[in-house]
């Protein structure tokens, strides 16, 4: 195929109850200058029946199997067929907006930008609620600059905190990708962290756009993210091998702040997210090594944001349990305050619609 603009790489894996409305969305895109490259990664439920059905229908699907790896092999192993000028990794449960990827490939094209990104919400699989999903595509740090670099004076200290480190929202140019010799990693989960962020970091220009494009399924039974206790041990793995790299390339100290930051984020998050057994096991490992390596007690407390390094410190003295009961109260705390804010306004709002009544009836020239 000559002119490929986009090579949309999928792994599939046991998609078979979602992958035609994924397919159905990616064929639609008004971008008709793509290939569609689906890498069936060992699936034993009727997948593979439904990726044929549809590369008959659209020969711009081409369809590669291999035993199982995992999405990250699955993504390397499209990477090594994809021809086009740019490349865009979808997973096989998502929905996306039929503009998305000329939208993308136009800004990419117009500012000469390595990377695009925008942005993402989620609906639940299972009652179709839709929800917002910030972490995509954080406002708080994007930057009104656009597009920009990433390791100039206004981006370098939250770049990594703008954008999680997710591809299914983001256009990478291949020849950055080439350039740099980026792989994802092979493991179970988080394979994409590294990846993404060592591609941001790398990027000469990123460019933004504050749409929500991708609807990202949520509540999906065999999903991974179900039961990351298994594996928690990868966010680790990806934290360190996004460090190495940085330290191999040169810019591990003009990055640093945001990326201690990220590290001490995602230690958090998965800290409060996996099952207790799986927090305690994560909690042995840090204590005992983890936490020497990530050397979060090598700065200020002022050098992270917000109040990171003081969660920080309340894990390190109550452990798991005790943090996620504190963490509990506090949420429960903040959403009553924010209701009793909410009641207050409602109560403000009466009061000032009753006195405008009563004004309106004393005015003169009116009877009451």
């Amino acid at each position: 195929m000559a002119d490929v603009r986009v090579s949309v790489i999928v792994p599939v894996y046991n998609a078979e109850d979602t992958i035609r409305a994924c397919l159905d969305d990616i064929t639609a895109q008004s971008l008709r200058e793509t290939e569609i490259i689906c890498v069936d990664d060992g699936s034993s439920d009727g997948s593979v029946s439904v990726l044929e059905e549809y590369r008959r229908k659209d020969s711009r699907i081409r369809i590669i199997r291999q035993e199982n790896q995992g999405a990250g092999a699955a993504r390397n192993t499209g990477m090594k067929e994809a021809r086009g000028e740019y490349l865009c990794f979808l997973d096989a449960d998502d929905r996306f907006e039929p503009e998305m990827l000329e939208e993308a490939w136009k800004r990419c094209s117009e500012t000469d930008a390595d990377i695009c990104v925008w942005a993402a919400d989620a609906f639940d699989a299972e009652t179709g609620k839709t929800q917002a999903y910030s972490a995509a595509f954080d406002r708080k740090y994007v930057l009104k600059t656009n597009p920009f670099d990433p390791s100039s004076d206004e981006a370098h200290e939250t770049i990594l905190q703008m954008f999680n480190g997710v591809p299914w929202n983001k256009l990478f140019s291949r020849e950055l990708i080439l350039r740099t010799g980026l792989q994802f990693q092979v493991q179970r989960t988080t394979n994409d962290a590294f990846f993404v962020y060592s591609a941001l970091c790398r990027a000469g220009r990123i460019v933004t756009m504050d749409r929500v494009f991708v609807h990202r399924r949520k509540n999906v039974a065999n999903s991974l993210t179900q039961t990351r206790e298994k594996s928690w041990r990868c966010f680790f793995d990806a934290l360190t091998a996004i460090r190495g790299r940085l330290e191999q390339d040169g810019l591990f100290e003009r990055f640093e702040r945001s990326y201690m930051n990220r590290a001490l984020q995602n230690v958090l998050w998965n800290m409060e997210t996996v099952s207790l057994s799986g927090a305690k096991e994560m909690e042995a490992f840090l204590e005992e090594e983890g936490y020497a390596q990530l050397k979060f007690d090598g700065y200020d407390a002022d050098f992270y944001y917000g109040r990171l390094y003081e969660r920080y410190r309340w894990l390190r003295a109550m452990g798991p349990e005790a943090y996620r009961k504190v963490l509990k109260m506090e949420k429960e705390r903040d959403a009553l305050a924010a209701e009793v804010e909410q009641l207050k306004n409602r109560f403000s709002c009466r009061l000032v619609d009753r006195a405008a009544a009563v004004f309106r009836r004393l005015r003169p020239g009116k009877r009451g």
